[in-house]
Order: structure tokens, then sequence, then C-alpha cells
């Protein structure tokens, strides 16, 4: 799997079937697909559906104004 690091040189291309069982952290041995157990943080007992946080995210101004019409238009928060 590829980490996150910045490095000068460009990841290396994947096939489509490698980015897929990346993505789904499978595995593949000899004809066999395995899947690997994971446990993402979202899914806990103590994530509850009613909380929301704030998640601040700079975005381009194209993007904003596009935002605030949508917001006027459906009377919507942004």
């Amino acid at each position: 799997m590829q980490g996150n690091k910045i490095t000068s040189h460009p990841p290396k291309q994947r096939t489509a079937q490698e980015f897929i069982l990346d993505a789904e952290k499978r595995t593949i041995n000899k004809n066999k697909v395995s899947i690997e157990e994971v446990c993402y943080p979202w899914v806990t007992t103590d994530v509850r559906p009613d909380v929301q946080k704030v998640f601040t995210v700079k975005l381009i101004e194209e993007y904003i104004l596009k935002i605030k019409y949508i917001s006027e238009v459906t009377n919507k928060s942004q």
C-alpha cells in the first residue's frame, strides 16, 4: 500500500484491479482473494450519528461562490 509521503518520484502506476483490492484491503494469493479484518474508526460503539463537528476546508473562490448561491436559493446553511 502506498503511503502519504511526498517524494520526488511519482507513485507506481497500479492496475484497476490492484487499486480496487487495495481500497478494499484485499490481497491476491494464487487465485484466491482473502479479506483482511479492518477496524475502521467510524465503526465503533462510541460514534454517535447525532454529533456534528466543525470541519474547516480551504476552497477556491469559484466553489465558495457556488456554495453561497446554493445556500441562498435553498435557505440552508453553508
